[in-house]
């Protein structure tokens, strides 16, 4: 019977030691992070993320500084998406699993820089010359909550010119940084 008791007691400690242990291995979560041109994957990062914490440009940019700490005359996406085309904006506050995420980076000569300017932050986005701006393109792309419906657009802050986002024309000979400011519908 004391026999008995001494290998129950010994099984329980092994048993858990090894959930222990195993329960020490995580390090947290694996978010792959792909720099996008267009449709085409130019680089691929890996950062570890601890369970609970958020990811932002700012990490990538800490863990990578010799990716990120000089100007190589493109534009770059200052958050992340869900998608490779980077019109989903990845907008959770913590990471709660392994993740795929997506940064864009474009060529000023062929591009546009659309900002909008919505409460006290400036969201921005860009777009191909030629490309045409979808009604969602604040509420998705740029700023990432509420629906295209929920929100107001003018050319100018004192709201004098309203403009419907998806008739604006992105073409080439267009001044390559456009200011739109949003406000609730």
């Amino acid at each position: 019977m004391k026999i008995k008791k001494i290998i129950a007691c010994l099984v329980f400690a092994i048993l858990s030691a090894a959930a222990i242990s195993f329960a020490g291995c995580s390090d947290g979560y694996e978010v792959t992070v792909n720099k996008m041109s267009g449709d085409t994957v130019q680089s691929t990062f890996t950062l570890t993320v601890p369970e609970g914490e958020g990811v932002k440009m700012g990490t990538l940019a800490e863990q990578y500084p010799d990716e990120f700490g000089s100007d190589t005359g493109f534009w770059c996406d200052d958050f992340f998406y869900t998608d490779k085309a980077c019109t989903a904006k990845y907008t959770d506050k913590s990471v709660a699993g392994n993740i795929t995420l997506y940064y864009g980076i474009y060529n000023p000569a062929v591009s546009h820089r659309i900002a909008f300017v919505y409460g006290d932050g400036e969201y921005v986005i860009y777009r191909a010359d030629n490309a045409v701006l979808s009604a969602d393109a604040f509420s998705r792309s740029a700023y990432g909550y509420g629906e295209a419906t929920d929100y107001s657009y003018y050319l100018d802050e004192g709201r004098k010119t309203s403009v419907d986002i998806t008739q604006l024309s992105l073409g080439s000979d267009d001044e390559r940084s456009i200011t739109i400011y949003v406000f609730d519908a």
